[in-house]
Protein backbone atom coordinates (compact mmCIF):
# COMPACT_ATOMS: atom_id res chain seq x y z
CA UNK A 1 0.00 0.00 0.00
CA UNK A 2 2.87 2.38 0.73
CA UNK A 3 4.14 1.81 -2.76
CA UNK A 4 0.98 3.37 -4.15
CA UNK A 5 1.34 6.68 -2.31
CA UNK A 6 2.43 9.50 -4.57
CA UNK A 7 5.72 11.03 -3.60
CA UNK A 8 5.98 14.77 -3.71
CA UNK A 9 9.48 16.01 -4.34
CA UNK A 10 10.31 19.52 -3.33
CA UNK A 11 13.21 21.12 -5.16
CA UNK A 12 15.32 23.44 -3.08
CA UNK A 13 17.39 25.93 -5.04
CA UNK A 14 20.91 25.91 -3.71
CA UNK A 15 22.23 29.34 -2.94
CA UNK A 16 25.56 30.34 -1.51
CA UNK A 17 25.30 32.15 1.79
CA UNK A 18 27.89 34.84 2.32
CA UNK A 19 29.40 34.74 5.76
CA UNK A 20 31.49 37.30 7.56
CA UNK A 21 34.74 35.77 6.37
CA UNK A 22 33.72 35.49 2.70
CA UNK A 23 35.07 38.91 1.74
CA UNK A 24 37.36 38.96 -1.25
CA UNK A 25 40.73 40.68 -1.01
CA UNK A 26 41.45 43.24 -3.71
CA UNK A 27 43.62 42.17 -6.61
CA UNK A 28 46.15 44.02 -8.72
CA UNK A 29 46.87 42.91 -12.27
CA UNK A 30 50.41 44.01 -13.17
CA UNK A 31 51.50 43.99 -16.81
CA UNK A 32 55.25 44.44 -17.21
CA UNK A 33 56.22 46.15 -20.48
CA UNK A 34 59.39 47.62 -18.98
CA UNK A 35 62.97 46.82 -19.98
CA UNK A 36 63.69 44.54 -17.04
CA UNK A 37 62.06 42.15 -14.58
CA UNK A 38 60.49 43.94 -11.61
CA UNK A 39 59.84 43.26 -7.95
CA UNK A 40 56.29 44.14 -6.86
CA UNK A 41 55.47 45.22 -3.30
CA UNK A 42 52.45 46.59 -1.50
CA UNK A 43 52.84 49.28 1.16
CA UNK A 44 50.22 49.43 3.90
CA UNK A 45 48.90 52.69 5.33
CA UNK A 46 51.46 52.53 8.16
CA UNK A 47 54.39 52.32 5.74
CA UNK A 48 55.01 48.58 6.11
CA UNK A 49 56.30 46.95 2.93
CA UNK A 50 55.00 43.51 1.89
CA UNK A 51 56.52 41.59 -1.06
CA UNK A 52 54.05 40.34 -3.66
CA UNK A 53 56.50 38.79 -6.10
CA UNK A 54 58.77 39.07 -9.09
CA UNK A 55 57.47 39.67 -12.60
CA UNK A 56 59.53 39.04 -15.74
CA UNK A 57 59.41 41.52 -18.61
CA UNK A 58 56.63 41.10 -21.18
CA UNK A 59 54.53 39.16 -18.66
CA UNK A 60 51.49 39.90 -16.53
CA UNK A 61 50.35 38.52 -13.21
CA UNK A 62 47.43 38.88 -10.84
CA UNK A 63 48.52 39.67 -7.27
CA UNK A 64 46.12 39.38 -4.32
CA UNK A 65 46.56 42.08 -1.69
CA UNK A 66 46.85 40.43 1.76
CA UNK A 67 44.08 41.08 4.29
CA UNK A 68 46.58 42.41 6.85
CA UNK A 69 47.29 45.23 4.39
CA UNK A 70 43.70 46.06 3.42
CA UNK A 71 42.52 45.90 7.04
CA UNK A 72 44.67 49.00 7.67
CA UNK A 73 42.95 51.01 4.90
CA UNK A 74 44.50 52.45 1.76
CA UNK A 75 47.58 50.86 0.23
CA UNK A 76 50.14 51.67 -2.45
CA UNK A 77 51.72 49.38 -4.99
CA UNK A 78 55.48 49.84 -5.36
CA UNK A 79 57.54 48.49 -8.24
CA UNK A 80 61.31 48.31 -8.44
CA UNK A 81 63.25 47.26 -11.54
CA UNK A 82 65.59 44.36 -11.01
CA UNK A 83 68.69 46.07 -12.33
CA UNK A 84 71.29 43.74 -10.85
CA UNK A 85 71.82 41.18 -8.13
CA UNK A 86 71.74 44.04 -5.62
CA UNK A 87 68.55 44.22 -3.60
CA UNK A 88 65.93 46.01 -5.75
CA UNK A 89 64.76 48.31 -2.95
CA UNK A 90 68.04 50.20 -3.23
CA UNK A 91 67.06 51.27 -6.74
CA UNK A 92 66.23 54.93 -7.22
CA UNK A 93 64.24 54.01 -10.33
CA UNK A 94 61.26 52.52 -8.52
CA UNK A 95 57.73 53.88 -8.74
CA UNK A 96 54.70 53.85 -6.46
CA UNK A 97 51.01 54.45 -6.95
CA UNK A 98 48.94 57.01 -5.12
CA UNK A 99 47.01 55.52 -2.17
CA UNK A 100 44.51 52.98 -3.49
CA UNK A 101 41.24 51.84 -1.98
CA UNK A 102 39.38 49.78 -4.61
CA UNK A 103 35.70 49.07 -4.14
CA UNK A 104 34.59 45.46 -3.67
CA UNK A 105 34.89 43.59 -6.95
CA UNK A 106 37.03 46.31 -8.53
CA UNK A 107 40.28 45.19 -10.15
CA UNK A 108 43.31 47.47 -10.09
CA UNK A 109 45.32 47.27 -13.31
CA UNK A 110 48.91 48.52 -13.33
CA UNK A 111 50.40 48.88 -16.81
CA UNK A 112 54.17 49.22 -16.53
CA UNK A 113 55.79 51.02 -19.45
CA UNK A 114 59.40 50.94 -20.68
CA UNK A 115 59.86 54.23 -18.84
CA UNK A 116 58.39 53.21 -15.46
CA UNK A 117 57.46 56.82 -14.67
CA UNK A 118 55.02 56.71 -17.62
CA UNK A 119 53.13 53.73 -16.15
CA UNK A 120 49.35 53.88 -15.76
CA UNK A 121 46.88 52.69 -13.10
CA UNK A 122 43.36 51.73 -14.19
CA UNK A 123 40.32 50.40 -12.34
CA UNK A 124 38.04 47.73 -13.84
CA UNK A 125 34.60 47.11 -12.37
CA UNK A 126 34.35 43.78 -14.15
Amino acid sequence: MLGMLPLNAVSLGAAEIAGLDDSVNPEVNVSNNSWSPVEVYVEDSLGGLHPLGRLDRNRFRLFEIPAEVTDLGDFRVKVYPQESDVWSLRSLNGIKTKPLHPQEGELVILLLEKDLKASVVLFDNG
